[in-house]
């Protein structure tokens, strides 16, 4: 299987905008890493308070079955 079910994207992207509710409208970009792994790419810009551009970015590890495996974030 070379493609992540939809099954397992929805939800994924259910818990994901359950816990980081910042996420809400973006959607992930979604890549194969090994056999049964997906890493998804959420990406948000936002304006802070002296008006600079501020890039979000949350990298998701899951597997095929949608259960995730690991979350990490950066500014």
């Amino acid at each position: 299987m070379d493609n992540l079910p939809n099954s397992a994207l929805a939800k994924i992207c259910r818990t994901i905008y359950r816990d980081y509710p910042e996420y809400q409208d973006a959607s992930p970009k979604v890549t194969k890493q090994g056999d049964e792994n997906y890493l998804l790419i959420f990406e948000k810009k936002m304006k802070t308070e002296d008006g600079n551009t501020l890039k979000l970015t949350l990298r998701v590890l899951a597997d095929s079955n949608g259960k995730i495996l690991k979350v990490s974030g950066s500014k």
